[in-house]
């Protein structure tokens, strides 16, 4: 497996090798398309050089997806440091928005303040939430099995008093999305509640299940589950 730091185009021309392309200069068209020399310049009026990052791994099938799949995301969420004069001697330099570990293959794609109120009825703040499955179905022993979350004590700086699920997009409460049903005219022999029930593309409403001292909801592999959430800041 080889990750990059940047989008590249790659082959594989001979047995063994990965060939990958990180510039591209020519000072002819090529004929392949782009109709003109790609010729950048910089501002000395020199051919722009380009440099990257390739991480290598070298792992059985098995586990290989154990390796990628968790350095990906590690790449490609990298903390971006910044400085400031300290204000005081007593500035902490230590902070976590979450006070109980996800489960290694679940990731915390989105967590924002919706600018005033969420799809779903209720008082605010409201606040959106994503997490995704990131493994795919046999990808890995271990890693490929279904994931369970415990929102309840997830967050460290606000508790969740209520989760609403919604559609992907954030825009609609999932138990509200109606899909639209299609007939053919080689299904017209095929009962209605058949055809619903092979149509590729289903949508499963999972009501959060709340209890006074847990939230808990599953993801199975490769899915990604939003929710409307409200909340309460806990006091420090």
């Amino acid at each position: 497996t080889v990750l990059t730091d940047r989008s590249q185009g790659g082959s594989s021309l001979h047995e063994g090798e990965v060939e990958l392309m990180v510039h591209r200069r020519l000072l002819y068209d090529d004929s392949l398309g782009v109709g003109e020399a790609l010729n950048e310049t910089g501002s000395d009026r020199k051919g722009l050089i380009a440099r990257g990052s390739h991480f290598v791994m070298l792992e059985p099938v098995e586990s290989a997806a154990a390796g990628h799949r968790d350095l990906a995301e590690r790449l490609f969420m990298g903390p971006q440091f910044s400085f400031s004069p300290a204000q005081s001697q007593q500035a902490s330099n230590m902070w976590s928005g979450v006070q109980t570990d996800l489960p290694a293959n679940v990731h915390l794609l989105t967590l924002e303040q919706y600018p005033a109120f969420g799809p779903a009825p209720g008082t605010g703040p409201h606040f959106l939430l994503r997490l995704e499955h990131f493994y795919e179905n046999g990808e890995d022993e271990q890693l490929s099995k279904p994931a369970t979350v415990d929102l309840k004590t997830l967050f460290s700086a606000f508790e969740i008093d209520h989760a609403v699920e919604l559609t992907l997009g954030g825009d609609m409460i999932l138990s509200d999305l109606k899909r639209l049903e299609w007939n053919y005219p080689h299904e017209k022999s095929t009962p209605k509640s058949s055809h619903k029930t092979e149509s590729v593309l289903k949508f499963h409403s999972e009501k959060v299940k709340e209890t006074s001292d847990a939230m808990v909801i599953t993801l199975n592999p490769m899915e990604i589950k939003t929710f409307q959430l409200t909340v309460t800041a806990k006091r420090p």
